[in-house]
Protein backbone atom coordinates (compact mmCIF):
# COMPACT_ATOMS: atom_id res chain seq x y z
CA UNK A 1 0.00 0.00 0.00
CA UNK A 2 1.50 3.24 -0.98
CA UNK A 3 1.45 6.56 1.40
CA UNK A 4 -0.31 9.50 0.33
CA UNK A 5 -0.21 12.85 1.55
CA UNK A 6 -3.02 15.25 0.94
CA UNK A 7 -4.48 18.37 2.94
CA UNK A 8 -8.03 18.43 5.38
CA UNK A 9 -9.81 19.87 1.84
CA UNK A 10 -8.21 17.03 -0.36
CA UNK A 11 -9.20 13.71 2.01
CA UNK A 12 -12.44 12.88 0.53
CA UNK A 13 -11.12 12.64 -2.91
CA UNK A 14 -8.23 10.77 -1.64
CA UNK A 15 -10.40 8.43 0.33
CA UNK A 16 -12.61 7.97 -2.86
CA UNK A 17 -10.00 7.11 -5.06
CA UNK A 18 -8.16 4.66 -2.48
CA UNK A 19 -11.71 2.85 -1.46
CA UNK A 20 -12.64 2.13 -5.38
CA UNK A 21 -8.86 1.17 -6.31
CA UNK A 22 -9.70 -1.71 -3.33
CA UNK A 23 -13.04 -2.17 -4.06
CA UNK A 24 -11.86 -2.73 -7.99
CA UNK A 25 -9.17 -5.15 -6.47
CA UNK A 26 -12.32 -7.27 -4.54
CA UNK A 27 -13.94 -7.16 -7.66
CA UNK A 28 -11.12 -9.03 -9.28
CA UNK A 29 -10.80 -11.29 -6.53
CA UNK A 30 -14.18 -12.48 -6.56
CA UNK A 31 -14.14 -13.27 -10.17
CA UNK A 32 -11.53 -15.05 -9.62
CA UNK A 33 -13.21 -17.38 -6.98
CA UNK A 34 -16.23 -17.20 -9.04
CA UNK A 35 -13.82 -18.73 -12.06
CA UNK A 36 -12.14 -21.37 -9.74
CA UNK A 37 -15.60 -22.80 -8.68
CA UNK A 38 -16.93 -22.64 -12.21
CA UNK A 39 -14.29 -24.84 -13.02
CA UNK A 40 -14.40 -27.08 -10.21
CA UNK A 41 -17.88 -27.70 -10.84
CA UNK A 42 -17.11 -29.11 -14.06
CA UNK A 43 -14.39 -31.18 -12.86
CA UNK A 44 -16.54 -32.71 -10.57
CA UNK A 45 -19.29 -33.43 -12.61
CA UNK A 46 -17.28 -34.88 -15.61
CA UNK A 47 -15.45 -37.38 -12.73
CA UNK A 48 -19.03 -38.24 -11.93
CA UNK A 49 -20.95 -38.14 -14.50
CA UNK A 50 -22.60 -41.51 -15.83
CA UNK A 51 -21.05 -43.11 -18.37
CA UNK A 52 -22.50 -44.68 -21.57
CA UNK A 53 -21.99 -48.87 -21.46
CA UNK A 54 -20.23 -50.26 -24.69
CA UNK A 55 -24.20 -51.45 -25.42
CA UNK A 56 -24.84 -47.67 -25.37
CA UNK A 57 -27.17 -48.16 -21.66
CA UNK A 58 -26.90 -45.24 -19.55
CA UNK A 59 -28.59 -45.90 -16.19
CA UNK A 60 -30.22 -49.58 -17.21
CA UNK A 61 -31.58 -48.05 -20.37
CA UNK A 62 -30.74 -47.85 -23.98
CA UNK A 63 -30.00 -44.99 -25.93
CA UNK A 64 -30.05 -45.08 -29.43
CA UNK A 65 -26.17 -43.18 -30.14
CA UNK A 66 -23.89 -43.86 -32.51
CA UNK A 67 -21.25 -46.67 -31.41
CA UNK A 68 -18.30 -43.56 -32.36
CA UNK A 69 -20.27 -41.16 -29.65
CA UNK A 70 -20.38 -43.72 -26.75
CA UNK A 71 -18.56 -42.32 -23.63
CA UNK A 72 -18.55 -38.46 -25.24
CA UNK A 73 -20.85 -37.31 -22.61
CA UNK A 74 -18.15 -36.41 -19.70
CA UNK A 75 -16.17 -34.62 -22.66
CA UNK A 76 -19.00 -32.74 -23.69
CA UNK A 77 -19.71 -31.15 -19.86
CA UNK A 78 -17.96 -27.69 -20.20
CA UNK A 79 -17.98 -24.29 -18.55
CA UNK A 80 -18.27 -20.17 -19.75
CA UNK A 81 -17.13 -17.59 -17.50
CA UNK A 82 -18.67 -14.04 -18.30
CA UNK A 83 -16.82 -11.42 -16.51
CA UNK A 84 -18.44 -7.64 -16.48
CA UNK A 85 -16.20 -5.63 -14.32
CA UNK A 86 -17.80 -5.32 -11.26
CA UNK A 87 -19.51 -8.64 -11.48
CA UNK A 88 -19.10 -12.17 -13.02
CA UNK A 89 -20.80 -15.57 -13.97
CA UNK A 90 -19.94 -18.74 -14.72
CA UNK A 91 -22.48 -21.14 -16.54
CA UNK A 92 -22.16 -24.68 -16.62
CA UNK A 93 -23.22 -26.40 -19.58
CA UNK A 94 -23.02 -29.43 -22.08
CA UNK A 95 -22.37 -29.46 -25.50
CA UNK A 96 -24.68 -30.18 -28.25
CA UNK A 97 -25.83 -33.40 -28.73
CA UNK A 98 -25.31 -34.41 -25.66
CA UNK A 99 -27.47 -31.35 -24.15
CA UNK A 100 -30.83 -32.85 -24.67
CA UNK A 101 -29.41 -36.09 -22.45
CA UNK A 102 -28.77 -34.10 -19.54
CA UNK A 103 -31.91 -33.31 -18.75
CA UNK A 104 -33.14 -36.67 -18.76
CA UNK A 105 -30.47 -37.93 -16.41
CA UNK A 106 -30.84 -35.30 -14.08
CA UNK A 107 -34.28 -35.68 -13.63
CA UNK A 108 -35.33 -38.87 -14.91
CA UNK A 109 -37.54 -39.98 -18.03
CA UNK A 110 -40.59 -41.85 -19.00
CA UNK A 111 -39.66 -45.35 -19.94
CA UNK A 112 -40.76 -47.33 -22.74
CA UNK A 113 -41.34 -50.80 -24.01
CA UNK A 114 -41.83 -51.42 -27.51
CA UNK A 115 -42.56 -47.72 -28.36
CA UNK A 116 -45.10 -47.37 -26.25
CA UNK A 117 -45.13 -46.00 -22.02
CA UNK A 118 -45.04 -48.49 -19.43
CA UNK A 119 -45.90 -46.17 -16.90
CA UNK A 120 -42.96 -46.11 -15.36
CA UNK A 121 -40.11 -43.37 -14.53
CA UNK A 122 -36.25 -44.09 -14.55
CA UNK A 123 -34.63 -42.85 -11.52
CA UNK A 124 -32.67 -39.59 -11.76
CA UNK A 125 -28.55 -39.47 -11.74
CA UNK A 126 -27.66 -37.35 -8.60
CA UNK A 127 -24.03 -35.91 -10.18
CA UNK A 128 -25.33 -32.99 -10.95
CA UNK A 129 -27.19 -32.07 -7.42
CA UNK A 130 -24.16 -33.65 -5.44
CA UNK A 131 -22.16 -31.69 -7.47
CA UNK A 132 -23.61 -28.30 -6.77
CA UNK A 133 -24.60 -29.27 -3.61
CA UNK A 134 -21.08 -28.28 -2.09
CA UNK A 135 -20.97 -25.03 -3.93
CA UNK A 136 -21.74 -22.43 -1.70
CA UNK A 137 -19.43 -23.52 0.88
CA UNK A 138 -16.53 -23.73 -2.20
CA UNK A 139 -17.38 -20.15 -4.01
CA UNK A 140 -16.87 -18.70 -0.13
CA UNK A 141 -13.34 -20.43 0.62
CA UNK A 142 -12.15 -19.12 -3.24
CA UNK A 143 -13.26 -15.80 -2.86
CA UNK A 144 -11.45 -15.27 0.60
CA UNK A 145 -8.93 -16.84 -0.43
CA UNK A 146 -8.42 -14.51 -3.73
CA UNK A 147 -9.33 -11.84 -1.34
CA UNK A 148 -6.70 -12.52 1.13
CA UNK A 149 -4.29 -12.27 -1.50
CA UNK A 150 -5.02 -8.38 -2.04
CA UNK A 151 -2.49 -5.93 -0.51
Amino acid sequence: MDSRVCTVADFDAVLTEMLGEYVGDCAEAVARGVKRTTVHLRAETRATAPEADADGMYNGMKWPVNRGHLGQFRKSISYRFYNYGMSSKGVWYVKPPDHRLTHLLVNGHAVFAFGRPTGKRSAPDPFLAEACAGLPAYLEAAVRSEIGKIR
